[in-house]
């Protein structure tokens, strides 16, 4: 959803580099936004502390529904940094982004005021010089510490920020960093990045050769993460280092503008329905795209305002091509997808607090009804939608169904 390349953001490997790359910018002064719960918190405040830098921390504390934006008037009252650092997940990188954004430019924060209705706000070119703003990703799959996005929950649902300004710096990369991760965490997060590379796909009629041939690429290799992954979880154990690090690699670059070139700018609907999804289930993204993706797939031939029901049967191909020589993964995109994600021992149904047709009503409001985010989408195909979402249970695995109404993770997930 984005129309001007500006920058990537830079990568880094270890934690041990961050300190001279604050020194290159001349920065002396550090606010630092952090998960408490993340050690890599205290190891990241502990580093820029002996190289002398002055750290002003920020730890994560859950918004007031009402006064979403509180935390961020109050950061902004104080003096302003040199630089900016946030360690954690998508949530806490997020608010971070929307600090940097705001102190670099005042008339940010008056344009991200939640909305009573469109929840994506678009910011015009930054025209200020931004204090420099780094990110350390404590979890996998949200990509934020590399997007030009960042969320925020307002009264009506989530904001969706976006603007060359919220783009980090440097991302920086640990596998140290995201080692206290719970089995199924790594695989929920591959099961995000393929959710976030798919759409745009799937979403755009027109092929563009290039940008297919590396979504291609890049689905053939998170299938095989994802498999390694699920391994792990059906031990009990943790994805290796080596795992988590090119997760956490293809999760940053998959926010890069160059792939989607010559795509639809919102030919991806999959976020905005997988975040309404997950509202009315009260559960993590992931778990929410688990039980969507199929459904929207299988769904692309009798809704073609939903996606192209051919390039999604071209992309399943390559996807199941990369699972191996598996006969129980059906041809068919959508029953195929669902079966994937059963070996996986994803969670298997979704116990929604609302019915299918509410649902389809704020998401239409939100994101449809003459806005280009859901551009197309009638009421009931909606409906039909979020209805096929949540009563079929798929074969149990052994693991527990999402019956998670209420208990939204805030700082792994947004």
């Amino acid at each position: 959803m984005t129309w001007r390349v500006v920058r990537e953001s830079a990568t880094m490997l270890g934690l041990g580099g961050l300190p001279a790359w604050l020194a290159a910018k001349d920065a002396r002064t550090v606010v630092l936004w952090t998960d408490p719960r993340a050690a890599a918190s205290r190891t990241v405040a502990d580093l820029l502390r002996r190289d002398g830098v002055a750290v002003t921390e920020q730890p994560f504390v859950p918004a007031t529904p009402d006064r979403p934006l509180d935390w961020l008037d109050a950061a902004l009252a104080r003096p302003l940094p040199d630089a900016v650092v946030a360690v954690g997940g998508g949530s806490v990188i997020d608010r971070a982004k929307l600090y940097a954004a705001c102190a670099g430019e005042p008339g940010v924060r008056q344009r991200i005021e939640p909305r009573e209705r469109c929840g994506w706000v678009p910011l015009p070119p930054s025209t200020a010089a931004r204090r420099p703003l780094v990110a350390v990703p404590t979890t996998l799959g949200t990509g934020s510490e590399a997007s030009r996005f960042a969320c925020f929950g307002g009264p009506q649902g989530t904001q969706l920020v976006q603007g060359d300004a919220l783009q980090p710096d440097l991302a920086l990369l640990d596998p140290a960093a995201t080692r206290g991760l719970p089995p199924g965490q790594v695989t929920a997060a591959v099961v995000e990045i393929l959710g976030r590379v798919t759409a745009p796909y799937i979403g755009t009629s027109r092929p563009a050769p290039v940008q297919d041939g590396i979504t291609e690429v890049l689905v053939r290799r998170l299938v095989q993460l994802g498999d390694v992954a699920a391994a792990a979880d059906r031990r009990g154990a943790p994805a290796d280092d080596d795992v988590r690090l090119e997760v956490a690699r293809i999760s940053g670059r998959s926010h890069d503008q160059w792939l989607n070139e010559g795509r639809d700018p919102f030919a991806s609907r999959t976020w905005f329905l997988a975040t309404e999804l997950a509202r009315s289930a009260g559960c993590a993204k992931p778990e929410a795209l688990a039980v969507l993706l199929p459904v929207l797939w299988a769904q692309c031939a009798a809704v073609p305002a939903l996606g192209s029901a051919d390039r999604a049967a071209a992309l399943w191909a390559a996807m199941r091509t990369a699972a191996g020589d598996t006969p129980d993964l059906p041809a068919d995109p959508g029953p195929g997808l669902g079966a994937l994600f059963d070996r996986w021992g994803l969670p298997a149904r979704l116990a929604v607090a609302e019915d299918a047709d509410r649902t389809a009503r704020r998401a239409r409001r939100r994101w449809g009804a003459g806005l280009p985010m859901l551009a197309g989408v009638r009421l009931d195909e909606l409906t039909t939608l979020f209805e096929r979402c949540a009563p079929a249970p798929r074969p149990d695995h052994g693991f527990p169904a999402v019956t998670t109404a209420g208990t939204t993770p805030v700082l792994t997930t947004r």
